[in-house]
């Protein structure tokens, strides 16, 4: 009887040492789940802020490709007034070279705008 009381307190102890050991390897378990979570939080926080970033960025460049239209509208305008001007052929022709030129380079910076722009909004998108 004391051989079995013995073999029960040692079995009774064991079960105890394994019980401490599981709620000591839970505990750590749920530090680390709360690490996890604190850790996906911050990287959810630094994609929101992000699009923000991204966001603004669109706007911005809504605005220069606005910018933009109008200054390509008012360069067109002036080609126009230039041509109805009594100039000499010649001054008409050097101001009609730099409005293409200026047209041109307007245009090209239009169109830059609006791929990044599209680029941009493609990545909040998606």
């Amino acid at each position: 009887l004391k051989s079995a009381w013995s073999s029960l307190s040692d079995d009774v102890q064991e079960a105890e040492r394994k019980y401490i050991l599981i709620e000591e390897r839970q505990l750590h378990l749920e530090n680390k789940d709360e690490t996890i979570q604190n850790a996906m939080k911050s990287k959810f926080d630094d994609l929101n802020n992000a699009n923000e970033g991204l966001q603004a960025t669109i706007s911005n460049l809504k605005g220069d490709v606005e910018t933009i239209d109008r200054n390509t509208t008012l360069i067109e305008k002036k080609q126009v007034e230039s041509q109805k001007r009594g100039n000499s052929l010649e001054r008409k022709i050097a101001n009609l070279e730099l409005t293409v030129n200026d047209v041109g380079l307007a245009k090209k910076e239009l169109e830059k705008r609006k791929t990044l722009m599209s680029a941009l909004q493609a990545l909040c998108d998606g």
